[in-house]
């Protein structure tokens, strides 16, 4: 009887330590500021890329992020067992900005958001290319602001 109460309560503990390290990477990334302006009201409806890679803030998703495009804008979410703090974000395609960076032999695209600029959505060039080519697709009468190339050393 012991034996079991110990392992459920190293399951609990497990899962508790889990929660607890996924909301403060939420807060650590910035994620959770994000979701202040831009939570998504709704289930998402579009064209979705499971299992991507990116950076948001200084916190590496991999593998991790589901991106979205609709008419709306940018979906942005995590997978379910990483979603404690990470809301589901429907970001506008007039809120955002994009910007080219090299970094070593890498080239990354930058999604910059209006409401709060200092956080930062960061993909490989292939991945954002796709999001701003169905962003066009979607609305062919606005584009998406393309601010500058950058290089970095990051």
């Amino acid at each position: 009887m012991e034996i079991i109460l110990l392992f459920v309560l190293v399951i609990i503990s497990f899962i508790g330590v889990w929660k607890f390290v996924c909301f403060l990477l939420s807060r650590a990334s910035g994620w959770s500021r994000l979701a202040i302006h831009y939570r998504a009201r709704s289930t998402f409806s579009g064209t979705q890329w499971a299992s991507q890679s990116g950076r948001v803030g200084w916190v590496s998703y991999k593998s991790i992020l589901i991106l979205g495009a609709n008419a709306d804008g940018l979906y942005m979410a995590v997978s379910s067992i990483f979603r404690t703090g990470h809301r589901p974000l429907l970001i506008p395609w007039s809120d955002i900005t994009t910007t080219e960076q090299k970094v070593w032999r890498f080239t990354y695209l930058n999604f910059t958001f209006a409401k709060l600029p200092a956080v930062r959505l960061r993909v490989r060039q292939g991945v954002g290319n796709q999001l701003v080519a169905m962003q066009s697709s979607l609305t062919p009468n606005s584009e998406l602001r393309y601010a500058k190339r950058v290089t970095s050393d990051e």
